[in-house]
């Protein structure tokens, strides 16, 4: 199914999001949108939308694909939104900022694996190396001597154990220079919709278990 281009709502902060949000029920959480059908670029019940939650107070933003399933023409006219099944640990990541809770480089809800595989670390105009110690669809920790530092954007390659390289953009959310773990953890971030499903496609295949002979 064709995505639309990505939507961008903004939350003055994280208890406005939980206030609209139906937390008890499918993810659905309402917002005012008025000249909804021009905003949504004739997206139609059930369609689905590239939603970008932007929340002021932290400036932090959050992605996610979002199905389109109720539009009230009010007045005010209002549009409800429903987190995708299969993006359950996205939501409980942004539920978790939202309520202020610290949000951890992996959501230790989604899917990680303990690895050891070599990578390329890109930092403005210098090329390094390291090795990924942690992985899942959402981050990774690189073990390296002098890591980047926090907010840091880097340029990630990550050589698979199946051969191919992995090359994905990542926000630095914390270093440790020194301590008995030296290297940094990183948020994955997407240019667009295409990057993000070939990035985690590939994700989701290094995170397989091994096949046994």
């Amino acid at each position: 199914m064709r995505v639309p281009e990505q939507l961008r709502i903004a939350w003055s902060q994280g208890s406005a999001f939980l206030d609209a949000l139906d937390r008890e029920g499918l993810g659905r959480y309402s917002v005012a949108m008025p000249g909804a059908d021009r905003v949504l670029r004739g997206a139609p019940i059930g369609e689905r939308v590239t939603v970008e939650l932007e929340f002021l107070d932290s400036k932090r933003t959050f992605r996610h694909i979002a199905r389109v399933v109720e539009h009230d023409p009010g007045p005010p006219e209002v549009v409800t939104f429903e987190f995708l099944a299969e993006q359950r640990a996205v939501r409980e990541l942004i539920v978790c900022h939202a309520e202020g809770r610290s949000v951890p480089y992996l959501n230790r809800r989604a899917e990680r694996r303990l690895v050891w595989l070599p990578v390329e670390v890109r930092i403005a105009d210098q090329q390094r190396r390291g090795f990924v110690t942690e992985l899942s669809e959402l981050g990774a920790f690189v073990a390296m001597p002098n890591p980047p530092p926090r907010e840091k954007r880097v340029q990630l390659q990550i050589r698979t154990e199946d051969g191919p390289r992995l090359e994905v953009t990542a926000r630095v959310v914390y270093s440790h220079p020194q301590g008995p773990r030296v290297g940094f953890a990183g948020e994955f971030a997407f240019g667009n919709r295409d990057d993000e499903v070939r990035i985690q496609r590939a994700l989701r295949a290094a995170l397989q278990p091994p096949k046994r002979s």
